[in-house]
């Protein structure tokens, strides 16, 4: 849970950063995408606990947005790592019903 919040909020503060290139690119596509990816690892790092599969989920489909739109660079890897490792961890906690 901490790992994917750290990397959570790493991606959102790179996503305000891809808005403000964005605004410069006027580009209205880049500037949702740049701050829906990281809000989506940031809810499933925030429901993990009760819902692990579905927040397990949700953080492994941000790390796939964040490497499509920022390609994997060194800025990608700070917030795409922990949101990885946590999202991997979170299929790791999952509890079978015997």
């Amino acid at each position: 849970m901490v790992l994917g919040i750290i990397g959570g909020v790493i991606a959102f503060l790179m996503g305000l950063l891809g808005y403000g290139l964005g605004e410069l690119a006027d580009s209205t596509g880049f500037k949702l995408i740049s701050l829906l990816i990281p809000i989506v690892g940031l809810i499933g790092a925030g429901i993990v606990k009760s819902k692990p599969k579905v927040g397990g989920i949700l953080m492994l489909a941000s790390v796939i947005g964040i490497f499509i739109v920022l390609k994997i660079n060194i800025l990608s890897l700070l917030a795409g790592i922990p949101l990885l490792i946590a999202g991997i961890l979170g299929f790791a906690g999952t509890k079978e019903k015997v």
